[in-house]
């Protein structure tokens, strides 16, 4: 059954279950445009408040033709399943909330609907490609630039290519550094990017270990910056100073000295060393040493202890 009705005015409680009234005797209220029975019917429900509810025994209520419409200038509570599909206008609140909702009201192409308060939507401003969505807590939520974004924890980093440092350029700004070569190391460049930079080019305050050489090899220099190493001698063998040459390893016997303390046979010095003139008999000295002046000639004849001979004055 199609049902008509325009209610009005700020008395009774209409409730329509199914194909009747109740509250009042059931009335048809189908006829049409042109009937003056119905027509009176239909304008003598001077109502205020409806509520429209179905239940297990009843049927949803439908209103529906091209000349249905539903006016209620109190409150309308629906309780149960309704179907209108014509024009609904209620000057009143509407008591109960949507269990879904095709569309919308109101709102923008991109705008995000978010509750600014109890049962109250508004819509955010739409954001730029690829912003992404920040909460504001009880305020509203805004579009904020990717690159703005600040993480605790990151798997990768976005950019830079294999081999490459990330490196800080300022505050919130990272950049990376250039690949370098095999085995090089990275220096600091205090402020500035870091830089890759060879091991051979490096100088170091203090080293454990020189690099290259083995057992018996000596290390000297053969230009500034530069190390190289000495081959072990024989047994025995001297090092001699190359001056500006590398320096060299020699036997004892290729070497002629200009004094000696002592000697072990008359043919390895040419001379004896001869010491300082004691100026007592206790001056520091070692067994054998010697020394002389014009007057005397002195033996040290014991730790610390010395002898002196008077120069023979008669001629030869």
């Amino acid at each position: 059954m199609t049902h008509y009705g325009i209610l009005s005015g700020l008395a009774a409680v209409l409730v329509l279950a199914g194909c009747g009234l109740s509250a009042i005797p059931s009335k048809d209220l189908s006829g049409s445009a042109n009937d003056p029975v119905a027509a009176a019917q239909r304008d003598s429900l001077g109502l205020g408040n409806m509520a429209l509810y179905n239940s297990t025994n009843l049927p949803a209520l439908t209103l529906s033709g091209a000349s249905s419409h539903l006016s209620v200038g109190g409150t309308l509570a629906v309780t149960g399943t309704s179907i209108f599909t014509g024009a609904i206008t209620a000057s009143g609140g509407v008591l109960g909330n949507a269990t879904s909702a095709t569309n919308l009201a109101s709102g923008a192409a991109g705008q995000i609907p978010y509750q600014s308060a109890l049962n109250t939507t508004l819509f955010s401003a739409a954001g730029a490609l690829n912003q992404v969505l920040l909460s504001g807590g009880a305020g509203a939520p805004t579009w904020s630039n990717q690159s703005s974004l600040s993480v605790g924890t990151a798997t990768h980093i976005a950019s830079g290519t294999a081999g490459q440092i990330p490196y800080q350029t300022g505050p919130g700004a990272t950049a990376f550094s250039a690949a370098g070569t095999a085995s090089q190391v990275l220096l600091s460049g205090g402020a500035g990017a870091p830089t890759w930079s060879n091991q051979s080019s490096l100088s170091v305050g203090t080293a454990t270990h020189l690099s290259g050489g083995s057992a018996g090899v000596i290390p000297y220099q053969n230009g500034a910056g530069s190390t190289v190493f000495l081959n072990a001698g024989n047994n025995g063998d001297i090092l001699t100073f190359g001056a500006s040459s590398a320096p060299s390893w020699v036997a004892p016997s290729s070497i002629t000295v200009g004094t000696a303390t002592s000697a072990t046979s008359a043919t390895t010095a040419q001379r004896v060393s001869f010491q300082a003139v004691p100026s007592s008999s206790g001056d520091s000295c070692t067994t054998g040493q010697t020394a002389q002046d014009s007057t005397y000639f002195y033996v040290c004849v014991g730790t610390n202890s010395w002898k002196r001979i008077l120069w023979d004055t008669i001629g030869w």
